[in-house]
């Protein structure tokens, strides 16, 4: 009886966890290690963020992320106030200017 019941329970905790959503983020105009510190720096400050790893080469963000805490589209919005084009979210020009030379 005991271990029906904590089976029970250990079913109902694990159906009611969250499943974290991963999405890959075209980002536009990365071009060096500062811009990937950078854009990784924007993505793990939003909450909900689980990790973030960009890829120069291909110029995007593998981001995980609680889907129930933050969205796709604030995600963009969060690269996108660091400068950079993230999917069809156009950079902020004024976090633009503001980038290292080697970045803009």
């Amino acid at each position: 009886m005991v271990r029906a019941i904590a089976l029970a329970v250990a079913l109902l905790i694990v159906s009611n966890a969250r499943a974290d959503e991963v999405k890959v983020i075209a980002v536009k105009g990365a071009k060096c290690s500062m811009c990937v510190d950078t854009i990784t720096e924007a993505l793990t400050a939003v909450t909900g963020v689980k990790a973030a790893k960009v890829d120069l080469k291909k110029k995007t963000a593998t981001v995980t992320f609680d889907p129930e805490v933050v969205t796709l589209p604030e995600l963009e919005k969060a690269v996108a106030a660091a400068g950079y084009d993230a999917n069809a979210t156009k950079r902020d020009p004024k976090a633009y200017k503001e980038l290292p030379g080697c970045c803009r």
